[in-house]
């Protein structure tokens, strides 16, 4: 028997005499051992955040894998070749004993995540910075997940190139600006470069070549790199003190003119691409947390903690628009096309914005915490968003604008042509299907000139007709026509005609029969009263009628008889 702890050994026991055979010392804290199969010696041991390999036999370790994670239990099942790893930060890896490789990654919790992209051909996958070491990579079709170790301490930002779908730049708090190749399904990192002396906050492409990277931190630096990918090594060409006070984003126009940069100095500066100062654009009363140019018109965004968006020309340097309606710090943005723009707020909510009518046209409201990234892409000719919240959520948004047009075109032809075939019904006097097409449009009041135009005989033949659904359909416009004198013998024969064809079980089996139970009620007894008075008040027509007539009989008879018949 094999057994190991967090005593940092591993001990081989004789069963027999319940003596120790063998002390291996471990690198670390053993939290799971799984033995593996043709070799009663070589075991896979959870030590710390490596799942490693050992020969018990020599004693040597053969190999390690790194989960990016203290490893909490390990779990297999039989005939499986796979072991699952459960980590402390809440995700279950699967792994392949044999190669000892990760097959799939199972994210329990993202934590607070800072920043999202997408990346490969058509946006097929989606890169994920969060309060971790490891990037997390999404595949968008099943949500399959890789964890892709490379960065020290937690990504703060990330940024794909524009010429290269396949090629991503991140950065954070470890100081580092790393530019990744995705490729095959799989992260490379290509180079790494250090530089600052803060954690980076904010890194993007040049639009126009992948050979540039534009970085900005804590430090209160904005830095211009170059990279060579032949020697896998980046440079910094040039270095400016760019704000008071820590930058917290920076951005580039669409053909690489300008360079525009956000810091908690309450200002927005705009750079030609050597770092040349080229304006300082002021008016917020906090500090900006996003910007972004327009990708079709001569236009800045920014967005800041005083709750306001404001546009900027890039020909006049001066704010042009403003949108107010944010009640809470602006986080991030971007522009889903020139006429629109999309934010998010610390409050949880996105908002899209009309720029030219300065309007808020949509609140989309599902995270329960502040957002602080948001990234676009355009599928099959509809816009997606997805954001992502400090509370782990990333939450997808779909652009329905066009197909809502589409669905509201095609309801409204379907219910011309059922008006027309429900007139032909009318027509025709086939009262059956002419009720049930318009119960199918979902027309009360037409159903209602229906009924009032039937005799009894035709209205018991069309209702009897119908199905259950259509009869729970039914039944609560009856108790709409109920609620209305002027309605109520239609609703009365509808009702009489149901209760005596159909059987009290089946009826209380009607998803509705509670409500119009509870409606018709008090109307119908209201009716009977009424009915009652008028009948009370018809007899006495007839007894009045009757002694009318006994009167003017009695004027046509000759004096004394009247005298005698009174005596």
């Amino acid at each position: 028997m094999i057994s190991a702890g967090r005593d940092k050994v591993v001990i081989i026991w004789n069963l027999k005499t319940g003596e120790k055979m063998k002390t291996i010392p471990v690198s670390g804290s053993v939290e799971g051992l799984h033995g593996l199969k043709g070799s009663e010696m070589h075991v896979l041991l959870g030590i710390e955040s490596s799942l490693v390999k050992w020969d018990l036999s020599a004693p040597k370790q053969l190999e390690a894998l790194n989960l990016g994670s203290e490893i909490t239990r390990l779990q297999s099942q039989d005939g499986e070749e796979s072991l699952h790893c459960a980590t402390i930060d809440q995700n279950l890896v699967d792994v392949s004993c044999p190669d000892l490789s990760i097959k799939n990654t199972v994210v329990g919790n993202n934590d607070e995540i800072y920043c999202i992209t997408f990346i490969g051909a058509n946006n097929s996958h989606l890169l994920v910075g969060c309060n971790s070491s490891f990037l997390r990579l999404y595949k968008v079709s099943d949500y399959s997940c890789q964890l892709i170790g490379g960065h020290s301490d937690t990504v703060l930002c990330m940024a794909t190139s524009a010429m290269d779908r396949d090629t991503v730049v991140t950065s954070g708090k470890d100081r580092c600006v790393k530019i990744w190749r995705f490729e095959d399904g799989k992260m490379q990192c290509l180079v790494t470069g250090s530089g600052h002396s803060d954690p980076v906050q904010g890194v993007t492409f040049l639009n126009q070549s992948i050979k540039r990277v534009i970085s900005v931190g804590k430090d209160t630096t904005i830095k211009s790199w170059n990279v060579d990918y032949d020697t896998e090594q980046m440079s910094s060409i040039r270095t400016e003190i760019g704000h008071e006070k820590e930058i917290n984003c920076c951005c580039v126009s669409p053909g690489d003119e300008l360079i525009a940069t956000g810091g908690q100095d309450k200002v927005c500066k705009i750079w030609d691409k050597e770092l040349n100062l080229v304006s300082t654009l002021r008016g917020h009363k906090r500090g900006i947390w996003s910007a972004q140019f327009s990708p079709q018109d001569q236009v800045l965004a920014t967005g800041s903690a005083d709750a306001i968006i404001k546009l900027w020309s890039l020909t006049e340097f001066t704010c042009v628009k403003q949108l107010e309606g944010q009640e809470c710090s602006v986080l991030s943005l971007t522009w889903i096309n020139g006429h629109q723009i999309v934010s998010t707020g610390s409050d949880g909510l996105v908002k899209v914005w009309w720029t030219t009518r300065q309007e808020c046209v949509s609140t989309l409201d599902s995270h329960s915490d502040k957002v602080w990234t948001i990234a676009a892409r355009e599928e099959e000719g509809e816009i997606e968003l997805t954001t992502g919240s400090a509370a782990g959520e990333i939450v997808f948004w779909k652009d329905v604008t066009e197909s809502a047009k589409a669905k509201k075109q095609d309801e409204a032809d379907k219910l011309v042509l059922g008006q027309q075939k429900l007139a032909n019904l009318i027509a025709s006097r086939q009262f059956s299907q002419a009720l049930k097409m318009a119960l199918r449009l979902s027309q009360p009041f037409t159903a209602l000139k229906l009924l009032k135009k039937l005799k009894y005989d035709e209205i018991s033949e069309a209702v009897q007709d119908l199905d259950m659904a259509e009869i729970d359909q039914l039944l609560g416009y009856t108790v709409k026509w109920n609620s209305n004198s002027k309605h109520s013998e239609a609703a009365q024969s509808v009702l009489n005609i149901i209760l005596t064809h159909h059987k009290p079980d089946d009826l209380l089996k009607l998803t509705g029969c509670k409500t119009w139970i509870e409606g018709l009620l008090p109307y119908t007894e209201k009716h009977f009263q009424r009915l009652s008075r008028l009948q009370m008040k018809s007899k006495f027509l007839v007894f009045l009628e009757a002694n009318m007539k006994s009167i003017g009989l009695n004027k046509d008879l000759p004096q004394e008889e009247v005298e005698q018949m009174e005596e």
